[in-house]
């Protein structure tokens, strides 16, 4: 049951963060009404969450044998639904391992929420205010930013349509296959991310609801 808990909060997330990015978003433009600015506000709140994201893709890249370029940390506009925060180039490879890469972030992202949730849990760190405030800041800036971009998941469908296509063959001529019992780290560390993304949830959905009320209150008051 692990893996369903962690596919439906992984969908929650998902939708969580471009909803949250838009509605971020949109607050600074209701206060600032400029684009620039307000571009330049959510990266800034992103930042941590970015530097992740874009330091996955390179290092990945780069054990995997795969060469690499310019790393941006900067503004890059903001597209459709999309606020591009940052990119790093990386040359032309295989459908493996450009699924690999593509999905560094999410894994990566995944294992620094369910660390940052351990070492808070334990009481590792002496929980003040600034402590506290940086932990739910990381937990947010993090989980926003470790999904994968359309560009990143191009890799990842021809590489699960592959899998599909010899799944389905190997269904028909009938091979069986018949998974181990998880180890106990794999159970250990499944049920801690599923934990940890739950928190992430209520600690993403609270900031929405929050953003969305500052919304109402400023557009009110601006009539």
């Amino acid at each position: 049951m692990t893996i369903v808990y962690l596919t439906f909060e992984l969908i929650g997330l998902y939708l969580l963060s471009r909803w949250l990015t838009q509605t971020l978003y949109g607050l600074f433009h209701a206060l600032f009404r400029t684009r620039s600015i307000s571009v330049s506000l959510v990266t800034l709140l992103l930042f941590p969450g970015t530097v992740v994201h874009e330091l996955s893709h390179l290092f990945t890249a780069e054990i995997l044998g795969v060469r690499t370029g310019k790393l941006t940390l900067v503004p890059e506009g903001i597209q459709h639904e999309e606020i591009q925060t940052g990119s790093v180039a990386i040359a032309k490879t295989g459908p493996f391992r450009r699924s690999v890469i593509g999905l560094a972030p999410l894994i990566v992202g995944m294992l620094a929420v369910a660390t940052l949730t351990y070492l808070y849990a334990n009481d590792v760190f002496v929980k003040n205010n600034i402590i506290i405030t940086l932990y739910y800041y990381l937990l947010f800036s993090i989980s926003t930013s470790m999904f994968p971009s359309a560009v990143d998941m191009a890799g990842v469908w021809q590489l699960m349509v592959t899998i599909l296509i010899i799944a389905i063959g190997a269904g028909i001529a009938g091979f069986r296959i018949v998974l181990p019992e998880s180890p106990a780290f794999i159970t250990t560390l499944g049920n801690n991310l599923t934990r940890s993304l739950g928190i992430v949830l209520a600690v993403n959905t609270s900031i929405l609801l929050f953003s969305r009320i500052l919304i109402d209150v400023i557009r009110k008051s601006a009539h």
